[in-house]
């Protein structure tokens, strides 16, 4: 996921542990069950280019959402609610613009000028939990996200 938000890639992991429930590993990572994030400075180049053209302006860090399909059901169903959910409730938390991308072709969710945007193709956004979850004003569309 594409952050710019006026937080530093440390203040992003930190806001992350309330909203995950979880602390930061030896590995610097975040896990809960089948869900593992972490998040790092946007260091390479090519992704520098790539989330500049997602953001439209430079990203300040990079969340990497990584959902171990292996768990099983109801493991990972629950992990991908619990992905878009804290997805959505960092970005109006930070205030920050993001993008977060399936394999960087398809958007799941973007965040712009205040507003989250939720692709209707993510099963999830359409369950009433993750729905009454977010935060600050949404909207659910039928745009296929094709980046």
């Amino acid at each position: 996921m594409a952050v710019r938000a006026a937080a530093s890639t440390a203040e992003v992991r930190s806001a992350l542990v309330p909203l995950l429930a979880a602390p930061v590993n030896e590995r610097g990572r975040i896990v809960v069950d089948a869900l593992e994030v972490f998040v790092s400075d946007v260091r390479h180049p090519v992704d520098h280019e790539i989330y500049l053209d997602l953001l439209g302006a430079p990203a300040t860090s990079d969340i990497e959402w990584t959902i171990d399909y292996k768990r099983g059901d109801p493991l990972y169903g629950e992990a991908r609610a619990r992905m878009a959910v804290t997805a959505a409730q960092l970005a109006v938390r930070l205030d920050a613009e993001v993008c977060l991308c399936h394999e960087l072709d398809l958007a799941v969710m973007r965040r712009r000028a205040g507003v989250l945007e939720l692709y209707s193709w993510f099963p999830e956004w359409s369950i009433p939990e993750v729905q009454a979850a977010l935060t600050g004003p949404w909207r659910l569309t039928d745009d296929e996200g094709r980046l």
